[in-house]
């Protein structure tokens, strides 16, 4: 093997082992999304001197006039474009909605609400707004089948918003470039906390991952305790049961069915739970360089069915004739 080809299949095997690395969450405290992991400065050192790799060694050793050979140079050209301009210009921002809530996302609060935002990305501002959930459950309601949405969308170039009714697992919705999408679903609770004297301390929906039965998630508040809720949905115009089991550090304080508006007190604090919505989790991206590194992997497809095509073919007539 030539050491060019040697520089590259290393430098192909550093950004795999990186990426399963970052994947498997082995140096850190939970594993990375694949955006950290590719947008990370190891990754993209390591890719783009694979595709530098590459590209020199179709060029200076003659092979860029191989059919072959032609489409794994333009392979790695559409890769290292697609990489950093998508580094530098995506956006990438998953986005908890409850029933009834609006968001405006910005390019000033893209980072605050936990998203991703190129250096160079422009970012037309984006409304939306979740107007309701239609989940449908398995017959034994322990896992989602399908999930209907009912929301409106706006860019500011838009005269006017969009209500888009869709169910998950569909194309996504496209508006000015953005990909939005949807999947997973569960219960927000509205909790109202208050003090000893009944002052009121604090309130606001808490998103729990409690939407089949049976199913048990926290919350924590600025208090000692933590806040453990099962929570059952009922039929047509029936309350669900809602559980609460309350801990102090260790020690349990609290295990008991509650209802809605009752309020229930312990260690001083009185708290109630007012309403029950449902919650989505929106996925909106735009990125331009995604074209460019799919059209890159074509390509490389391309290349491997004419490496395989040759390899049955054998060796051509003049190199079995020895000329």
């Amino acid at each position: 093997m030539k050491p060019s080809a040697r520089l590259c299949l290393f430098l192909f095997v550093f950004c795999a082992a990186y990426t399963l690395i970052e994947k498997s969450g082995l140096v850190g405290v939970k594993s990375a999304t694949f955006t950290e992991t590719f947008f990370s400065w190891p990754f993209l050192a390591g890719a783009t001197a694979l595709g530098v790799c590459v590209i020199t060694t179709c060029v200076m050793e003659g092979r860029s006039r191989e059919k072959s050979s032609r489409f794994l140079l333009v392979a790695a050209i559409l890769m290292v474009l697609g990489l950093w301009i998508s580094y530098l210009t995506r956006i990438d921002l998953d986005l908890v909605l409850t029933e009834g809530q609006s968001v405006v996302v910005t390019r000033d609060n893209v980072r605050s609400l936990g998203g991703y935002a190129g250096k160079w990305a422009r970012f037309p501002d984006l409304y939306i707004k979740l107007l309701a959930l239609k989940p449908q459950l398995s017959a034994d309601r322990k896992a989602l089948e399908k999930l209907g949405a009912d929301y409106i969308l706006l860019t500011k170039q838009d005269q006017a918003p969009r209500r888009v009714k869709r169910n998950s697992g569909l194309f996504p919705d496209v508006a000015q470039g953005f990909r939005v999408t949807f999947g997973d679903f569960g219960y927000s609770l509205l909790y109202d906390l208050k003090g000893p004297g009944g002052e009121h301390l604090d309130s606001a929906f808490v998103y729990l991952n409690v939407g089949f039965p049976g199913k048990e998630d926290y919350f924590r508040l600025m208090s000692p305790h933590t806040y453990y809720v099962r929570y059952t949905p009922g039929g047509a115009g029936q309350e669900g049961a809602l559980n609460l089991r309350v801990t102090r550090n260790k020690d349990l304080v609290l295990n008991r069915e509650v209802k809605l508006n009752e309020q229930v007190t312990f260690d001083g604090e009185n708290i109630s739970f007012v309403d029950v919505k449902q919650w989505t989790k929106f996925r909106i991206v735009r990125d331009y360089g995604q074209l460019l590194c799919l059209a890159g992997l074509l390509c490389i497809a391309a290349w491997a069915a004419l490496i395989s095509r040759d390899r049955k073919r054998g060796p051509s007539r003049e190199t079995a004739d020895g000329r």
